[in-house]
């Protein structure tokens, strides 16, 4: 049994049992991905149509205002972090150049469309074969996967599905035509960038190297380019985010494996579950590597997953949170969730295949998963809603009026403020304005009583941003 590639560096089955890639069922992932974003708005209603500035979202944009700040700040580290996020920042610079009032939207709108392509883009890579799977898959990866609802109405997220779908397209052929490898490369080179989590495309770029050096046409200097993108950004990292040696401790070690398995493989669901069930993961595994012995593209994906699932773990484990956290926070496990998501769907593919696709065990099948999501969602709501942020839109529409007062032509200035109780100290301010080192504070109380404002700060304080212009 081989395996030959074409010209465009896609995997060519030989016709002795190998799995390559597929041309895509469009019609079929379409309704997929249509299905997710239909369910989607029905459970999320409230949380997606709701504008906020939740956690860091706040920072960004109090940072981003009025557009004042040059594209290469997009370079800096994030906010008293040891790390930058360059892709969630170069769209909050986009984002600054648009009329304030639609900017919460914006936010909103581009966490959504970034999560659901997240969500759906490895059933794009012709790997998905199932017309079931292609219709129900996108539901699992987008509901269950994505374990907060921050993937889908926060822009700071934005810095975890940008690295799954960095971590997607390794799984695909690049295209054959010259504006796909240009945005092919975009991707590879820029998306490493998006956040410390990024140090997990190196082991992972590697090992797809490794494995499929002899098929890899092309796409052997792109995954190179991706991991020298990925080291390079890793070289700008403080030494203090990492922990090398904190995995020499066996109560470390112990954590990690035990918090794997409870967490990651049996989805938080039971708590905490005996060791004896890696047992039954191993013989799951190992069955279905002995199934599809044949298929080798098989078996190297899965192992390229499991290396993404291992790894992105080890990382919050290694890194300068742990002590602080102890237990893993969603985000920590997110990309590996959602490997794991991807391989159990990626087995149901493949058993589809081999032993035929009916309605009745499409049904079941179908019916098991929607059962399963009702359940994990149940138990975890933070997946699905948050307590909205309330008058958003009229903080906004406050620092429109008060753009129109004309203040940067009388060098004065004012603070505006929005108190979120949900998180206290991630609240968005801004200065708006005139940025001049000498220019006067208007404060609530020097204004008539009929245009006070409860966003104007009322006493003196520190500018965000000082700019002589």
């Amino acid at each position: 049994m081989t395996v030959t590639s074409n010209e465009t560096g896609e995997l060519v089955d030989d016709g002795e049992g190998e799995r390559p890639a597929a041309k895509v069922a469009w019609k079929w992932f379409f309704a997929g991905f249509f299905l997710l974003i239909v369910v989607n708005l029905v459970r999320s209603w409230t949380a997606l149509t709701h504008t906020g500035f939740f956690a860091e979202d706040a920072v960004i944009f109090s940072h981003y205002y009025d557009n004042v700040q040059p594209l290469a700040d997009v370079g800096r580290d994030f906010f008293g972090q040891p790390y930058k996020t360059l892709v969630t920042s170069f769209f909050a610079w986009v984002i600054a150049h648009f009329d304030v009032r639609v900017q919460p939207y914006l936010y909103l709108w581009s966490g959504f469309a970034w999560g659901t392509v997240a969500a759906c883009c490895f059933f794009c890579s012709g790997l998905i074969r199932s017309r079931t799977v292609l219709v129900v898959g996108p539901l699992l990866t987008g509901l269950v996967a994505m374990n907060h609802i921050f993937y889908y109405n926060s822009l700071i997220f934005i810095m975890y599905t940008s690295l799954v779908v960095l971590l997607v397209l390794f799984f695909y052929a690049i295209p054959a035509t010259i504006p796909g490898m240009l945005l092919t490369l975009i991707f590879f080179l820029f998306l490493p960038w998006a956040g410390p989590y990024s140090a997990v495309v190196i082991p992972a770029g590697l090992l797809t190297l490794l494995l499929f050096w002899r098929d890899g046409g092309r796409k052997r200097w792109f995954l190179l380019l991706t991991c020298c993108s990925a080291f390079a950004y890793y070289l700008t990292i403080q030494s203090e985010t990492t922990k090398i040696m904190r995995i020499k401790r066996w109560e470390v070690i112990q954590h990690y494996f035990d918090s794997l398995l409870d967490r990651i493989f049996f989805f938080n669901l039971f708590g905490h579950v005996s060791p004896w069930f890696w047992l039954l993961l191993l013989f799951i595994v190992l069955s279905s590597f002995i199934l599809f012995r044949k298929d080798t593209v098989y078996i190297k994906n899965s192992i390229i997953m499991f290396a993404i699932i291992a790894g992105s773990y080890t990382l919050f484990y290694l890194s300068s949170k742990y002590p602080v956290y102890i237990a893993p926070k969603p985000c920590h496990r997110f990309i590996s969730l959602f490997f794991w998501c991807l391989f159990l769907l990626y087995l149901a593919d493949g058993l589809f295949h081999r032993f035929g696709e009916n309605k009745v065990v499409s049904a079941v099948f179908a019916l098991l998963l929607c059962v399963f999501i009702y359940v994990d969602n149940s138990r975890f709501p933070d997946k699905y809603s948050i307590e909205p942020i309330p008058d958003t839109n009229v903080y906004v529409q406050a620092i429109h009026t008060m753009e129109m007062q004309g203040l940067k032509e009388k060098n004065q200035y004012v603070i505006m403020r929005q108190y979120n109780h949900q998180h206290p100290f991630f609240h968005p301010w801004v200065q708006v304005g005139s940025r001049r080192a000498d220019a006067t504070q208007i404060l609530y109380q020097d204004f008539p009583p009929e245009e006070q404002n409860k966003y104007i700060s009322w006493m003196k304080e520190w500018r965000p941003v000082i700019i002589e212009r």
